[in-house]
């Protein structure tokens, strides 16, 4: 089964590597990714405890619609995320996050890959 998440899936912030909520929900299986960040927002006063829990205004789609925050975890906030998280493949989730970022330390990402710095905008 192919990987849900890649070192692709990961940017620079703070020289530090984090991964977007919506892929995490999607390694972890959740039927609405969207939920991800209802589990994000409840737990956040203890993921902030391993780093600023950074946000970012969403785009919205071609039809419009109001804004929402994304949400890019580093490693540490991932794994609790995944830890949090009741779905059937959260222990693949898991795999999946361990192997990502253990790979970006050691500086395997494959090939001559490397992660760019990332200016986000500032969120709320």
């Amino acid at each position: 089964m192919a990987l849900s998440i890649t070192s692709g899936d990961l940017v620079l912030r703070d020289d530090e590597p984090r991964v977007l909520d919506l892929k995490l929900a999607e390694a972890l299986g959740f039927d609405q990714n969207y939920a991800i960040r209802k589990l994000i927002t409840r737990n956040e006063a203890e993921l902030i405890q391993y780093g600023e829990v950074f946000s970012t205004a969403s785009k919205t789609s071609g039809s419009g619609g109001r804004p929402g925050l994304e949400y890019w975890l580093n490693e540490a906030q991932a794994l609790l995320v995944c830890m949090f998280s009741r779905t059937g493949e959260a222990a693949r989730g898991r795999r999946e996050i361990v192997e990502v970022f253990m790979a970006w330390r050691r500086g395997k990402l494959g090939g001559s890959q490397r992660l760019a710095p990332v200016g986000f905008p500032e969120g709320d």
